[in-house]
This record gives structure tokens, sequence and C-alpha cells, in this order.
């Protein structure tokens, strides 16, 4: 008798302990109780098997409501009756930028069509949350209450804060989401390219380094065809020796643009800009202008030389006549991110020097063969940048400020250059007038300071 009650206590105190250690072992994972489990049959679904569950029921209503999908550029909208293993699927043409990831929308309530929002100032620590729709201003009374009755439909009588702030979150993320702008455009995702030759170090690239290349060191390169220790160290390791030949022809043009192209495609920048050693550079009216078009699509902004667009032969194409306008590079020009990956079949690779000799024309030309002519991206034409073939005079005073580039022109007979007014540096000292310019736009550059001391000195001295 005492051994069966034993026995009897040895399980009972077994079960007590195997017991306590499920609910231990249960309690740790976080599962919760059958009691609690708003699932069929106990089951307890993990997040995404939730959004699924809730997303069937909503379905069930025949309630179309949007969900996340693999591809980051669509947004597909489900109708009927369907489960989370077969789904009849009817794709919009909604484009997401950036995608919407499924942790930040939870499906508890079906998706509201789009309608205006009122002022939430208590939805979940939220400020302030302002939508405008059509150009209409939501804090009007009546707005206010017409978006009310909107979202009331959806809710029962006396029920209207927690459903309510689930939706308002969730047309707040989705809303912010579509109409979130790109990143703005910053001086780092501009690769800028000086196109130069040995014999101009000393007499064009000084004029450079001591102005506007100070202030885009690490943005801008030097693209020439001999080492020169010096202006190595003077432009900061940022010289670009292209092995090219050193003279001004067609093929040495070419040369120097096929290896700075393709540095700009190794970069991964948004923007490549092409300059020559005889251009001024304001870097922040190009950072300005280059932010209103989008470096994902196809852009390719200059000034043409001509009133007319050019004609040549292509000798690839049964010697057909082709006309295209191009962007002279005697005033600069830039191109998108995306135009030059679809020029690179065409100019990657070392392949630029070939289309230079399929029309027999310069590098900056040939720019515009491939762009207009191949790629299919028309010149978008900008008065803002300039070159020595313009008549440089009838630039001064506040005119100069706004321009993006600027040249100048140096001969026995005359010089063709800007007009600054209240010039810091003579005719002699300057006779580009670059520094004078770079003085009048940025008088507290360490080259102005500089010669405001050296004139004090020298009129006091007298």
């Amino acid at each position: 008798m005492r051994r069966k009650v034993s026995r009897l206590f040895y399980w009972a105190v077994t079960m007590v302990v195997l017991t306590g250690v499920f609910v231990v072992f249960k309690s740790s994972l976080g599962l919760p109780d059958d009691s609690q489990s708003d699932v069929p049959n106990g089951h307890f679904l993990r997040l995404r098997d939730k959004i699924n569950h809730g997303q069937k029921k909503i379905q069930e209503k025949s309630i179309p409501f949007i969900v996340p999908v693999e591809n980051p550029g669509v947004v597909r909208k489900l109708e009927g009756n369907s489960n989370h293993r077969t789904r009849n699927v009817v794709q919009e043409e909604v484009e997401v930028k950036p995608v919407i990831e499924p942790q930040d929308i939870l499906y508890k309530q079906p998706y509201l069509p789009k309608t205006n929002m009122r002022k939430l100032d208590e939805v979940r620590n939220f400020s302030k949350v302002e939508e405008e729709e059509e150009g209409r201003n939501l804090s009007h009374p009546k707005q206010q209450k017409k978006t009310t009755k909107n979202f009331n439909t959806s809710q029962r009588k006396g029920s209207q804060s927690n459903n309510f702030d689930d939706d308002a979150i969730v047309r707040k993320i989705v809303n912010r989401t579509l109409q979130k702008k790109p990143s703005e455009l910053t001086l780092n995702d501009i690769f800028i390219g000086v196109k130069t030759t040995r014999r101009y170090h000393k007499s064009r690239l000084d004029i450079l380094v001591k102005t506007w290349f100070q202030n885009a060191k690490q943005q801008t390169f030097f693209f020439t065809d001999g080492y020169d220790p010096e202006w190595q160290n003077k432009t900061g390791g940022q010289m670009i020796i292209t092995d090219c030949p050193t003279d001004h022809h067609r093929q040495s043009l070419c040369c120097k643009f096929s290896k700075m192209y393709q540095m700009y495609l190794e970069s991964g920048k948004k923007w490549f800009c092409h300059l020559d050693d005889d251009n001024y550079l304001n870097v922040d009216n190009l950072l300005s202008v280059l932010s209103e078009y989008p470096p994902e699509q196809d852009h390719y902004l200059g000034r043409s030389s001509l009133n007319h667009a050019i004609e040549t032969i292509d000798r690839e194409d049964g010697m057909k006549t082709v006309r295209f306008w191009f962007a002279t590079g005697g005033a600069g020009f830039c191109i998108s991110r995306a135009l030059a990956l679809n020029m690179s079949p065409y100019a990657g690779g070392g392949l630029f020097t070939s289309m230079c000799n399929r029309i027999r024309l310069p590098d900056d030309v040939t720019v515009g063969f491939i762009s207009e002519h191949l790629v299919k991206t028309k010149l978008t034409s900008n008065k803002l940048f300039n070159s020595h073939l313009q008549f440089l005079k009838l630039f001064k005073g506040e005119t100069l400020k706004k321009q993006i580039t600027l040249s100048y022109g140096l001969s026995e007979q005359r010089s063709n250059v800007v007009t600054v007014p209240e010039a810091i540096f003579t005719i002699q000292e300057d006779p580009s007038r670059f520094l004078s310019l770079h003085c009048y736009l940025y008088p507290d550059a360490d080259i102005c300071h500089r010669q405001h001391a050296v004139k004090f000195v020298n009129n006091h001295s007298r």
C-alpha cells in the first residue's frame, strides 16, 4: 500500500514539475496563451502570417487594399476573394520611390481610399500632420468636418480613437513614401573634368588653381598629357596623366575626353561636367542649375557655338548625312548619370576615339553626335555657359554673378575678357580678369585679402 502511495506521489510531483517547465519554456519564447489568441485552433502566427491573415479577412469582404511586392517600382492592388496562397492580382501602374517595406505597415484595417487628411495633434506622438489635395488648405473647418465624416464611415460609433489612429498612420506612411522627393544634390555628386596640356600648366592652370578650383578641390580633376610634379603638388594630386598626344588635334582631344569619361563612369557620381583650361566656373551656380534636373533621367546641358544644327557624314551608316546640335567644349557642358550610362555602348571602354573617327570631328561634337543622333537625347541649351567665342566685354556687374562659366581670349591684337567692376588687380597683373572676377564674386577669398594687403602697403610706402 505504501509503495502504491509513494508511486502516485512520485508521478504527481513529476507532472507538476514538467508542467512548470513547459510554462517557463513557453513564456521564454513569448508565445501567447490559447485563450488570448484570435487565430483558430490555437495556432500562433508570426508577423508575416498575421499580415496575410488580415489581408485574407479583408479580401473576403471584397475590399481592395494595397500591399508591397517584390518589384520595388510597382504597387499591386488585390481584388476579389483570395487567400495567401492563391491571389487574383490586378496590377496598377503606381511608381513607388522608395519601396514601402512590409514592416512599415500593419494591415489591421483596409487601406483607405485617397482623401484629405485633417490635423492630427494626438496621433501617437506625431505633432502635426497636414495633407493638401488639389491646392486646398485642410486647416479650414469645413474641410476638417468633411474629412472626419470620410473616416467615420469605416468605424463604429464611439470607437474612434484606436482605429482612426492606425488608419492615419498608414495613410501618413504611404503618402510620405509616394511623395518623397529625391535626395538633395551636393557638390560631391558632381565630377568636374578639365582638359589641358603640359605647355599650358603655368599660363592657364595657375589662374584656375588660384581661383575657382579652391571651391571644388576634391571634385575637380585635370586631364593632361605629361607628368609635371610641380603642378601635381599644387593641385593636391588631382592631375591625371593620360599619355595622349600633346598637340591640339582631334585625336589628342578625343583621347583625353575618353579617359575623362571612363573615370567618371567608375566614380559613380550623378553628374559629369567637362571644362577647358580657359574656363572660369561658378561652382555655386553650377550646383543650383544641376539641382533642377534629375540625374536618373537623360540630360545634356550646355551651349551651342552655332545658330544651326551641324551636318556631317556618318561613315559607318552608308555615308549618310546626319544633323544634330552639340554643346561647345569651350563653354563647358554637363551630362547626367543616366545619359552617360546610355552613351557607354558607344563611348565606354575606349570606344569614344573610334566614334570621333566615325564623323572626323573633335570630342565636343562627337558627344553631341552620340547624345542627339544615337541615344536620341536632345541638347538642353543653357545660356549661362559661355565661351571665348562670345563678346565677353558685354558681361559686367550683376550679370557676372549669374553665369555658370566664363572664358577669355588673349591675342596680340586684342583681348576678349569680361568687365569686372572695382577690380583689385590691374590688367598687367590679371590679363584674363579671372583673379579680379573671383574677388568680385568671393571677396573673402585668401588671394583677395593678400592683394588688398599688397595694395595697402604700396599706397603707404609712397
